[in-house]
C-alpha cells in the first residue's frame, strides 16, 4: 500500500479491479444475467443454423425440421459440451438394448445431466428385427440425442429448428406413414345425389337480381380471390426466396407457420415494414382459414 517501504523506498501499490464473476453459465455460454445468456445463445443460434442446413442436418415431417443426432452434438460441441456414454445394456426378456448418456462439460469433465433411450422394445418393430449391433448403437444414439435435447432444446429452438431430436421421431413418422396409407386404400364414400330441381322449384327472378348475376359472372383478376402480390417472393428474412402463397402452405407450427407469427408482432419504422407486415396479417389469416383453425386477433 501507498506510504510502505521496500529496500528503503516508497512504493504506491496500484489496486486493479477483477472482473466480475459470471453469474450464469451453461457450459462455454457465461452471462451475468439470465438475458445476457440468452444473447449469448442466440448468437451461436444462427451458426449452429447455417451449419445444420449447410450439410442437411435435418429432415422435415408434418411441415417441422427436426434435426438428427449429428446436428445436436454440434450443438453441444459450440457450447462446450461432449455426450458421454455411462451404460448400455439389453433387457433379456424384450430384447431392447438400453443405454444411459451423460453430458459433460469438456474443461473439467463435470457431468451436466444425464438420459436415458432404448432400441428394438416393444412397439419398435423396425428395430427388433435388426441385427443386436445395430439395435446397441441407435439406443446410444437416441440417447445422446435426448440428453442434449433436455439441456439445449431451446437453442435449438432459437436456431429456428424443432425442439426433438429426429431419432425419437423415426416411430411417430412411420405411423404416421401407416395411418395415411390406410386412408388411401379404403374405398371411396359414394356421394348422395342431390334431389333434382325443375323450374318451377326455382324462385322468379326479378330485373335486379338479373342485373346482379351479370355482373357477377364477370371474371375478376385472380379466380382464386388472392391478392396480385401472393406470387411474389418476400426478398426479406430465412425465407427470401419463397412466395408469399408458399407461406400460406406451410405446415402448421412449421418454420413458415413461426415466421408469420413472428413478422406481426414486430414493429416497423419505415413504409416497406408496414407493407410487409400488413401482407403477413393477410397471409397468416389464410393460413388459419385454410386449416379450419379460428384466426388470431391481431
Amino acid at each position: 500500500m501507498s506510504g510502505e517501504a521496500l529496500n528503503g523506498e516508497a512504493m504506491d501499490a496500484e489496486i486493479v479491479p477483477t472482473a466480475p464473476a459470471a453469474l450464469v453459465e451453461l457450459g462455454s455460454l457465461r452471462g451475468q444475467n439470465a438475458m445476457q445468456l440468452v444473447q449469448s445463445a442466440s448468437a451461436l443460434a444462427s451458426t449452429l443454423a447455417q451449419i445444420i442446413n449447410d450439410r442437411g442436418l435435418y429432415k422435415s415431417i408434418q411441415g417441422r425440421d427436426y434435426v438428427m443426432c449429428e446436428g445436436w452434438t454440434t450443438l453441444a460441441t459450440l457450447c462446450g459440451l461432449m455426450p458421454r456414454e455411462v451404460a448400455c445394456e439389453r433387457d433379456p426378456e424384450t430384447g431392447a438394448y438400453v443405454a444411459v448418456v451423460a453430458l459433460v462439460r469438456i474443461s473439467d469433465g463435470k457431468e451436466m445431466t444425464r438420459a436415458s433411450a432404448e432400441c428394438g422394445g416393444q412397439g419398435d418393430e423396425t428395430w427388433q428385427q435388426r441385427a443386436a449391433f445395430a439395435r446397441r448403437s441407435m439406443s446410444i444414439t437416441r440417447a445422446t440425442g435426448k440428453v442434449c435435447r433436455i439441456a439445449l432444446s431451446w437453442i435449438m429452438n432459437l436456431a429456428g429448428f424443432a425442439p426433438t431430436p429426429l431419432e425419437e421421431m423415426e416411430q411417430a413418422e412411420r405411423e404416421i406413414a401407416a395411418r395415411q396409407l390406410e386412408a388411401a386404400r379404403r374405398p371411396p364414400v359414394p356421394e348422395k345425389p342431390l334431389p333434382k330441381r325443375t323450374k318451377k322449384d326455382l324462385p322468379p327472378v326479378s330485373p335486379e337480381m338479373q342485373q346482379d348475376r351479370v355482373i357477377d359472372a364477370q371474371p375478376s383478376e385472380d379466380a382464386s380471390g388472392d391478392p396480385p402480390w401472393f406470387d411474389e417472393k418476400l426478398g426479406v428474412g430465412k425465407h427470401a426466396d419463397k412466395t408469399w402463397r408458399e407461406m400460406a402452405d406451410g405446415g402448421l407450427g412449421g418454420g413458415r407457420h413461426r415466421w408469420l407469427e413472428w413478422a406481426t408482432k414486430q414493429a416497423t419504422n419505415d413504409e416497406r415494414e408496414d407493407e410487409i407486415k400488413g401482407r403477413a396479417k393477410l397471409v397468416l389469416a389464410k393460413f388459419y382459414t385454410s386449416r379450419e383453425v379460428q384466426a388470431k386477433v391481431f
